[in-house]
């Protein structure tokens, strides 16, 4: 019986439902995941969450969103949906992130960096870019499945009564191939099957992103026009077909032959005409054949062939549909599972590709039309000098053209019309005293409808059409896109600055907003931690951790103090005529990296690091007689649990397994250990051990092993008291035999003895 744990909106569990009806889990690939519970009372309020455990034992939380009143049988239920917590990064928000041609775990951890959400597992999905401006956290999530691609999932962690963590993983594709079969044919009952509207195409163009635009001098004007295509490493052919597919999907081309049906693939950020031409054959596969889903309950799933007690979604299913004559390659796209009937659940399998959702991606037909025409617009966008001097060139001839004339009247000063006053005149220009205005419309009620202004403030406008701005030492070129600042400093709201004059950048990134506060006159100081970059004469790339105030003023105005006590966490220096790279870290990802300086303990060195752990660590030593505290040795641990060191002020190495933790002054009885010219150990355990100390072992080339030693012992432990082997010549009788009168004769001679060995015997 699976059993559902209550919990309020702040993560206190406050109860459990023991008296569930049913619960239904719909689990779809890139799109719902949802909880819904009937109940015979609703006890359960809005924004509570339900965490509960499914039969591959792994944990799940949903947010109760909406609770209906449901009569069934002559009785009244509560029917409770529930979505998935992750539906609470809607309600995290990012002003404007921009990961640049950067990796999918990377760009995760910028969409969930505003929310308590962690980045989970990601694979390898290759780099890409994208934009999070204004949106919220959830949406940024789903930028970069569509960006970078992949199959979003999430994991819940659960330690005693609360949940530990929560974490999105990204992965190539959900589920497993466990080698099941669906075959489907029109005489099946109960099973639904619905062929997508979706034209095939058996031959595909590729377009990727648009080329930059040149002006006559060759300089970049910031446009783009026509798109980026593959033909020149194709044979001259934009666009990839298959030709089996030709003959089963084509259409006629009026000669009594088949034709290619053509489709197009768009790759707005792909630059590369190689990876074009890979992504637009990839997504050929998907296209060349009809797209399809079976819908059923598992009893008819299970009529057709399909083993379904452990389907779930994302796995892969052979489907072979014997009406269209196809055998596609499908997946589980949705599973609704009835926790306490299973033979209720419901399974949809296709071969249509998942998308993030149609709450997400709606946003997509509505930019296509954009998209679609955007070369042509980034073209415009491109306008060279010319196209200023143009303007400027027409807009003298209609001033040449048009009339103008003046009426100076008491209180309003001077206007000048485009016709005489009586001639309803359609453009005017007004000057005050306080300044001009001018207009080309009028209003519903006639009157003129001022749009551009002239004060002693400044100019207003809808539109400025201009050619170069220039203010003291700064300018702009709008023909161009140059800017350029030749003093003074550009400074942001969030307390980010570039001195122009000194060169020194500084950004921050606000780690905690409310590390402290102090309630001045007419302001109150926050404490903040930050993380700071900056550039400067001495630091050619620096990032801190330090803290700075903010000051909020009663006004509304916010300032902020310079960041202080900061602690160097990485970057670049320069010395002379050197420049080092330093960091605490080095790796691909937060989770495989190479720590310098300090191991993860903390100690002089270095440490290897994965998903699980310091797997090695390399320490410096220093002998713990050595007086003076210099590094004389180094030590290697795994997991933390040293296994072997070597010292230049002992000249010994001592090698033995991983048992002990965080020590190197503890070692277990089995280990070797090797001092130069006066000891070599070889230990299995406090009383087995070849211990050489002032002896030798070697082997001969006779195949025979010589023992060398000043003396020999049998001991309780190595080098202890024990009893000694002899030295020195013994007699020894060799042999007795009878006499023929009754009584006996031997013989004798001496025996000599090394260390307890025989060396020779009485011949």
């Amino acid at each position: 019986m699976t059993w559902f744990a209550v919990f309020d909106r702040w993560g206190k569990q406050i109860g459990s439902l023991p008296d569930v009806i049913e619960a239904v889990h719909k689990d779809e690939v890139n799109g719902e995941d949802s909880l819904t519970l009937m109940l015979p009372e609703c006890r359960l309020s809005k924004g509570q969450r339900i965490v509960w455990r499914d039969g591959w034992g792994e944990f799940h939380e949903h947010t109760v969103s909406k609770v209906t009143d449901v009569h069934a049988g002559g009785e009244l239920y509560a029917a409770v949906y529930c979505e998935n917590s992750i539906a609470e990064l809607f309600t995290d928000y990012i002003e404007d992130l921009r990961p640049y041609k950067t990796t999918a775990y990377q760009a995760l951890q910028k969409a969930l960096s505003a929310s308590r959400w962690a980045v989970g597992t990601v694979d390898v999905l290759g780099t890409s870019s994208a934009s999070f401006y204004h949106i919220s956290a959830r949406e940024a999530v789903a930028e970069v499945v569509s960006n970078w691609g992949g199959e979003l999932s999430v994991s819940i962690a659960v330690s005693g009564c609360e949940v530990a963590s929560r974490s999105v993983n990204l992965l190539v594709r959900r589920g497993a191939d466990n080698g099941k079969r669906f075959e489907w044919s029109k005489d099946i009952e109960s099973i639904e099957r619905e062929v997508s509207q979706d034209d095939v195409c058996t031959a595909l163009y590729g377009y990727g992103k648009g080329v930059e635009t040149y002006d006559e001098d060759g300089n970049a004007t910031g446009g783009f026009s026509r798109k980026i295509t593959f033909g020149s490493i194709n044979g001259g052919r934009d666009w990839v077909g298959d030709e089996d597919a030709k003959l089963r999907w084509g259409v006629p081309d009026g000669h009594g032959g088949v034709k290619h049906a053509f489709g197009k693939a768009e790759f707005p950020e792909c630059e590369d005409p190689a990876e074009l031409k890979r992504l637009t054959e990839e997504e050929l596969e998907r296209r060349k054949v009809p797209q399809v889903t079976y819908s059923a309950n598992v009893v008819s799933l299970a009529d057709a062939g399909l083993e379904w007690e452990d389907c779930r979604a994302g796995d892969t299913v052979a489907i072979v549909d014997r009406e269209l004559g196809e055998r596609l390659s499908g997946r589980v796209l949705c599973v609704e599972r009835y926790l306490f009937c299973e033979a209720a659940t419901a399974i949809t399998l296709g071969n249509i590709a998942p998308t993030i959702g149609s709450v997400l991606s709606g946003q997509a037909a509505d930019l296509k039309w954009l998209r679609d025409r955007a070369a042509g617009w980034d073209g415009a966008a491109g306008l060279s000098e010319s196209y200023i001097n143009a303007v400027i060139a027409s807009l003298n001839n209609t001033m040449n053209e048009t009339g103008g004339y003046t009426y100076y009247k008491p209180g309003e000063g001077i206007t000048t019309y485009d016709r005489p006053e009586d001639q309803n005149p359609t453009m005017a220009i007004q000057i005050k005293g306080a300044g001009f205005r001018i207009a080309n419309s009028r209003k519903s009620n006639g009157e003129w409808n001022w749009r551009t202004f002239g004060t002693g403030e400044g100019f207003t406008a809808d539109l400025i059409t201009a050619g170069k701005i220039v203010g003291g030492a700064n300018a702009w070129n709008l023909s161009t896109g140059d800017l350029q600042f030749k003093q003074g400093g550009i400074t942001a709201d969030n307390g980010s600055h570039w001195n122009l004059d000194s060169g020194e950048f500084q950004t921050t990134f606000v780690l905690n907003a409310n590390a402290g506060s102090y309630r001045g006159t007419n302001y109150t100081r926050y404490t903040e931690s930050v993380i700071a970059v900056e550039m400067s004469e001495t630091t050619a790339f620096g990032i801190y951790r330090g803290t700075r105030y903010r000051y909020a003023y009663d006004d509304g105005n916010v300032t902020y103090s310079a960041v202080t006590g900061k602690s160097f966490i990485g970057g670049l220096t320069v010395n002379g005529s050197s420049v080092y790279l330093r960091a605490t870290r080095a790796g691909t990802s937060d989770s495989l990296y190479i720590t310098t300086g300090t191991t993860q303990a903390g100690n002089p060195g270095a440490s290897f690091v994965n998903s699980h752990g310091n797997y090695c660590d390399i320490e410096a030593l220093r002998a713990v007689d050595d007086t003076s505290g210099r590094t004389t040795g180094v030590g290697m641990a795994c997991f933390d649990k040293p296994f072997i060191q070597a010292s230049t002020y002992y000249n010994q190495v001592w090698l033995y397994p991983p048992i002990y933790s965080q020590t190197y002054l503890q070692q277990p009885a089995t280990q070797l250990y090797l001092k130069n010219g006066t000891r070599a150990v070889l230990q299995m355990n406090n009383t087995n051990a070849i211990d050489m100390s002032g002896g030798v072992l070697e082997e001969k080339a006779s195949g025979h092993i010589s023992l060398k030693a000043p003396r020999m012992a049998v001991g309780t432990v190595p080098g202890g008291a024990g009893t000694y082997a002899v030295t020195g010549t013994f007699p020894v009788v060799t042999s007795i035999s009878a006499k023929s009168g009754g009584g006996i004769e031997w013989t004798y001679g001496s025996v000599n003895i090394t260390n307890g060995v025989i060396t020779s015997w009485p011949k």
